[in-house]
């Protein structure tokens, strides 16, 4: 599996780095409880990643991001 790496760099966006690309995903951060709304459409118009690329991405940031930043990433 290639490594997958994010980090929610301000309240309206979630940077993802997948196989050299750099992806921004637009969305909401909600301080209380700390959750990110990530827009799942935005990730599916990202040209070079297949659909079991993206579904890589979205299984592994959700599982992940809770005990990993503290907030969770839901994608919808």
């Amino acid at each position: 599996m290639d490594k997958i790496t994010y980090s929610i760099i301000s309240r309206g966006e979630l940077k993802i780095k997948y196989k050299g690309k750099s992806i921004i995903i637009t969305g909401e951060l909600i301080f209380n409880p700390p959750i990110f709304y990530a827009d799942l459409i935005v990730l599916e118009k990202i040209k070079g990643l297949n659909y079991k690329e993206k579904k890589q991405i979205v299984e592994f940031i959700k599982k992940d991001s809770l005990k990993n930043i503290g907030t969770e990433i839901i994608f919808d």
